[in-house]
């Protein structure tokens, strides 16, 4: 799958959040994971059970969300916790493409559980403390174009 973004690749015929490409599942204490080859940056929500295409994705029971069953988005007043109010463990990933630092490909779809799906070019910046970590997509010029946070 090097040749399409996660949301073509989902949409089109297989998944690869999970267990199905990522090693790292949801309940094994792992917060985000990274991948980069294709040309695109795209971030999901907070996830916990997606496996299969675009068309079972269901956001009330398989991402974070809010008392109206939103996705939390992991900025502002919607910070992830850790810790899941709803399940009480760590249980959450949070997925995420960072490839286009120096050369973009075009996407062909967002996939639903997507937070942010972007054609531009830019890096991700990790910050890291004892309570909180930020992860942020700085874009070519410099601006902070998608971030998140997860505290515990």
């Amino acid at each position: 799958m090097t040749r399409e973004t996660i949301s073509a690749a989902l949409t089109s015929r297989s998944s690869i959040y999970g267990s199905s490409l990522f090693p790292c599942s949801s309940n094994t204490g792992v917060d985000i994971a990274y991948a980069g080859h294709s040309h695109s940056y795209e971030r999901s929500w907070y996830l916990n059970g997606h496996y299969g295409l675009s068309t079972t994705f269901d956001a009330a029971t398989m991402s974070e969300v809010d008392g109206a069953g939103q996705s939390l988005n992991g900025q502002d007043g919607q910070t992830y916790q850790q810790i899941s109010p709803g399940s009480g463990v760590d249980d959450k990933v949070v997925y995420t493409v960072a490839g286009s630092s120096g050369y973009l490909s075009h996407m062909s779809g967002v996939h639903p559980a997507n937070a942010a799906s972007l054609e531009s070019l830019g890096s991700v910046v990790v910050d890291v403390n004892a309570t909180t970590l930020t992860a942020r997509f700085i874009n070519e010029a410099g601006t902070v174009a998608d971030w998140f946070q997860i505290t515990r």
